[in-house]
């Protein structure tokens, strides 16, 4: 999409990781200009993955807590080599696809959230210091996500979810950070594209947070993104 609209070569270097937040890519960010690597433009897409860690640490931290703890008590490793065999690896692959997230006290939920955007604007802020000195233009995305302003009778695991949604830091999060953006305080440089499948009438996800082609050429296509 980005080659038809424009008439210079463009190199486009997807950085994306899986499970991957602000503060990571903010980490990952500085360690590329520290190694002299500089591109013209950076685009980081947050949102999903924000609300999921509201506590700011990484995604599997507990499993290797686990791991050093196991290692400094001397229990076996035996159970966990076994869980690494082909087998068991397929099966988490497979339950992982259906895993209910971790439900939240409700009434923690606004806390959580603003805990999280707070972060999230800090990350931003400390970006923005090194993009000026390196001269990089930014770009700040803020995604979509199936539990905000789309229609979850074309989201086939909804039944199986909705409970848990409600229950999530995202149920308030997505509504405060719409705000912020509202009053203009997320700055000129960031996009709102959390609205974008609003008046889609179909599924556009591949499993229940994973969006789909349809989803990603959309918000691809986004004018906004190629001014």
């Amino acid at each position: 999409a980005l080659a038809r609209r424009v008439a210079t070569n463009v190199c486009v270097y997807n950085f994306g990781t899986p499970f991957y937040y602000s503060t990571q890519e903010r980490l990952r960010f500085e360690r590329l200009l520290g190694q002299g690597i500089v591109p013209h433009a950076a685009v980081f897409v947050d949102g999903l993955n924000d609300f999921t860690r509201p506590d700011d640490t990484p995604a599997h931290r507990e499993w290797f807590v686990e791991a050093f703890e196991a290692a400094n008590k001397k229990k076996s490793l035996l159970p966990a080599l076994v869980q690494e065999l082909p087998a068991a690896r397929l099966v988490r692959s497979i339950t992982g696809r259906v895993r209910v997230p971790v439900r939240h006290d409700r009434a923690t939920l606004p806390a959580k959230a603003a805990r999280v955007i707070a972060t999230y604007c800090e990350n931003k802020l400390m970006i923005e210091s090194l993009i000026a000195a390196h001269g990089v233009a930014p770009v700040f995305v803020w995604q979509p996500i199936p539990r905000y302003n789309y229609d979850l009778k074309y989201f086939p695991w909804y039944h199986t979810l909705r409970n848990a949604y409600t229950q999530e830091p995202h149920a308030v999060g997505y509504p405060q950070m719409r705000a912020l953006y509202d009053r203009g305080a997320l700055g000129t440089n960031f996009l709102w594209c959390a609205d974008l499948q609003a008046d889609e009438h179909e599924c556009l996800y591949v499993d229940w947070e994973i969006r789909g082609r349809k989803t990603e050429s959309i918000q691809v296509s986004y004018p906004a993104l190629l001014n």
